[in-house]
């Protein structure tokens, strides 16, 4: 590999060297194409460069000597060369040696049948490692000169992933072919080893005692024997955390080491420096999340981590691990197989043992007749090799349960075989090794085939049972959705949404105004093209005859049910020859209408049509629809309800209103008097007025007494002051009378302030219409 660096270092210098002073020449053909390139007289150069500037994809352009006229940067980033350095060297620098010879071979004689079809080869990094190389040759002429123009594509990440991949199916089917684990170790660490290029691989597992790992099996490449390391790794015993083993198992999960020569935590690192180890990796072998033992590879160079790698080791980590596993239940199995095989010697019922996997351990005779075959046929198989594909999965549902519930448990099977369809009452519990693990399924089975008609009536109770259910979550949402909400309107436009395409392809909610009209507020379609053309049918030409189903329905308030819809049935519903066209549009196949009933009340009806589906109602249709159709009757009375509570509180209020505003008004009303009343008691007791006045005082006194005598005798009428009326005794009255009396209960008070008051009063008023003392 050195020597391979130092030659690509030399190649680095163009080998085509000029004299200036030499006399010129014929031209070069390297100097013609590039002064021609420069000059554009290529046609489409420009273009090419652009394009092959921005290729993810390597592009050389060599003449028929091989010599590089031109590279790419992404040949740059492929082959590590600066393009600088790659100008006029041949192509053969970009190859192993032991391929050189062939390229120019086949450059020379296809030259001028170069095709643009792809092939293989390996290419040389600068550094001398190989590259896997997809290539297309590509062949112009100039000048009557020959060019050609090659494509190279990188595979190493493709190599590297079907490398990856053809780990793992030899992994499986190793592990497929092989007994125990002793005998599937060495095949599995050369495999690996070989497929991913790397010298030495070893297995460890746990011993359970101690809680250490032990090595139990070394390999290596035959190039790349290590006596010393092989030695010392099998006499090692590692802790958790110690060593690459030890940290993979106390992380569980795969590790990397660059270089174990300078890894602090590698206590065999002096000896795998002296034979030359360095990269390594490992990975657990699990199962169900326990680790059961570490396989580690190394390699002679330094690796840096490839994730995708260890990645990909956790999953063949898992198929060792469930190898493990297996084979130690089937071992533990044997083991009581000759007890297990003197119980049911004699029985007559089919008595079975299954692995975790589903393969029979033991079966008796009666259990391998039931199955159509020996006893030698069925040992070693599962279900799925025995029986038809529908039975094998049944059975093997049958027997994962068991497994997983732990528990016994018995189930009604049919078995299919030449003879015929069997049906076996089958008890199976689990299978268990003396650690207590379960390993398998052990089942005894009775012929039950006599009973196949209870099993058809338990499948079609079961299946009732299911459709109960799924009735109930659409009523419960159904439900919720009418409790969303107080808007009527929008909750039963969400409803018909949730009835498709449950219930129905479309649906539709009709409501009954005050008036006796009847609204369309929703409709809901599968298709929503359809949609607006259901919407056309909502308004309703007169039908006092009651052809249409939907007016009987709103009439009677009992449902209706038409299984199947005719286009007779269609026309005679139709209201109009245009309603009937859009209903042929719709493509009515069953319907249902039930109506919105709520306290003995018709507020409306819901349509269930089906269409596109070609399903047909019945009458557990028909009740699922009344039941929703109940719930949203009583939303909908509910809903107005609330409005109709509303606004007899909004009335409420506004008689309050005028309520507090009248008792403003009376309040007034009694002021007015017993002010009066206190102004002229007030002046008598301080014995300023002459005897005139004195009379005059208490002739006021009386009037504004009587006043409001008669002011409490209206404040004691409780029924009119809450309904805002006052009631006023109307007659005729003098004004000017009215005028004065008024005036004179405020004089007091004016006289005590100094104020002077006058009154103008027209002698030939008239007498009005009116209640004296409210207008006093």
């Amino acid at each position: 590999m050195a020597k391979r660096t130092e030659r690509s270092a030399e190649l680095q210098e163009p080998r085509v060297r000029r004299d200036p002073h030499r006399a010129p020449a014929a031209p070069d053909p390297l100097e013609t194409l590039a002064r021609d390139w420069a000059n554009d007289a290529l046609a489409g150069a420009e273009l090419y460069r652009t394009v092959a500037e921005t290729a993810t994809d390597a592009i050389v352009t060599i003449d028929e000597n091989s010599t590089i006229l031109f590279a790419n940067r992404a040949a740059e980033r492929t082959f590590g060369y600066a393009r600088e350095a790659l100008l006029g060297q041949p192509l053969t620098i970009l190859m192993p040696g032991d391929h050189r010879d062939a390229i120019q071979r086949h450059l020379r004689t296809a030259r001028r049948r170069v095709p643009w079809q792809a092939f293989e080869v390996p290419g040389l990094h600068k550094a001398g490692r190989l590259i896997p190389l997809e290539v297309s040759l590509g062949h112009f002429t100039q000048g009557g000169r020959h060019f050609f123009t090659s494509i190279m594509r990188d595979l190493t990440g493709r190599k590297r992933s079907e490398r990856r991949l053809a780990v793992q199916h030899a992994a499986t089917r190793i592990l497929a072919e092989s007994a125990t684990l002793a005998e599937a170790s060495p095949r599995i660490l050369e495999a690996i080893a070989e497929t991913l290029g790397w010298q030495v691989g070893a297995i460890w597992t746990i011993d359970r005692p101690r809680q250490v790992l032990r090595c139990v099996e070394v390999w290596h490449a035959p190039s790349a024997a290590v006596p010393e390391f092989e030695a010392i790794s099998r006499r090692t015993t590692l802790g958790r955390g110690e060593g690459l083993p030890g940290r993979v198992l106390a992380a569980g999960e795969p590790a990397w080491i660059c270089d174990v020569g300078d890894d602090p935590n590698f206590p065999r690192a002096d000896t795998a420096r002296r034979e030359g180890l360095h990269g390594a990796f490992g990975f657990p072998i699990r199962l169900a999340g326990e680790v059961l033992g570490v396989v580690e590879f190394f390699s002679r160079e330094i690796e840096q981590p490839d994730h995708e790698l260890l990645q990909m080791t956790e999953a063949i980590g898992s198929q060792i691990g469930q190898f493990m596993e297996r084979r130690r239940a089937e071992a533990a199995a044997r083991d009581s197989y000759a007890l297990l095989q003197a119980v049911i010697q004699g029985a007559t019922d089919p008595v079975f043992v299954k692995d975790v996997e589903g393969r029979y351990l033991m079966i008796n005779s009666a259990g391998a007749a039931a199955l159509g075959r020996t006893v030698d046929d069925v040992i070693g198989k599962d279900d799925t090799q025995l029986l038809p594909p529908e039975t094998a999965a049944a059975l093997q549902a049958d027997d994962r349960t068991v497994v997983t519930s732990e528990n016994t448990q018995t189930f009604e099977d049919v078995i299919t075989t030449a003879a015929g369809a069997r049906t076996y009452l089958t008890t199976k519990g689990p299978y268990r090794d003396p650690a207590g693990n379960v390993v398998g399924v052990i089942g005894i089975s009775r012929d039950i085939t006599e009973r196949s008609e209870l099993l058809a009536r338990e499948q079609a109770a079961r299946a009732a049972a299911e459709a109960a259910e799924r009735r109930a979550a659409f009523l419960a949402e159904g439900e919720r959705l009418l409790a969303s909400s107080l808007d009527f309107e929008t909750t039963l436009s969400t409803l018909a949404c949730l009835a498709v395409p449950e219930l129905a392809d479309w649906c539709s909610v009709d409501v009954l105004e005050a008036d006796g009209s009847v609204r369309r507020i929703a409709v809901a379609h599968a298709d929503p093209a359809k949609a607006e053309i259901a919407r056309t049918l909502q308004v309703y030409p007169p039908d006092p005859a009651g052809r249409h189903p939907r007016t009987r329905v709103l009439r009677t308030g009992r449902a209706e049910l038409i299984p199947e819809i005719t286009e007779a049935g269609l026309a005679a519903a139709a209201g109009s020859p245009e309603q009937f066209e859009v209903m042929r549009q719709l493509g009515y196949r069953s319907c249902m209408i039930v109506p919105l009933v709520a306290r003995g009340r018709s507020l409306g009806a819901m349509t269930f049509v089906t269409a596109e589906s070609g399903r047909r109602y019945g009458p557990p249709d028909l009740s699922l629809a009344q039941e929703l159709a109940a719930r949203a009757a009583l939303a909908v009375d509910n809903a107005r309800l609330y409005r109709e509570a509303q606004e007899a509180l909004a009335q409420a209020e506004r008689a309050n209103r005028t309520k507090d505003e009248f008792l403003a008004t009376v309040s007034h009303e009694l002021r007015t008097p017993l002010a009066a009343v206190l102004l002229w008691t007030r002046l008598m007791a301080r014995g300023s007025l002459d005897d005139a006045k004195k009379a005059r005082a208490l002739e006021l006194i009386e009037r504004n007494a009587k006043l409001q005598a008669q002011l409490v005798e209206d404040l004691l009428d409780v029924s009119r002051i809450i309904s805002g009326k006052l009631r006023v005794e109307v007659r005729p009255m003098d004004l000017a009378a009215a005028v004065e009396a008024a005036l004179d209960a405020i004089r007091p008070a004016a006289d005590a302030k100094a104020i002077r008051i006058e009154s103008s009063l027209d002698p030939a008023a008239a007498f009005v219409a009116g209640d004296p003392a409210r207008l006093q």
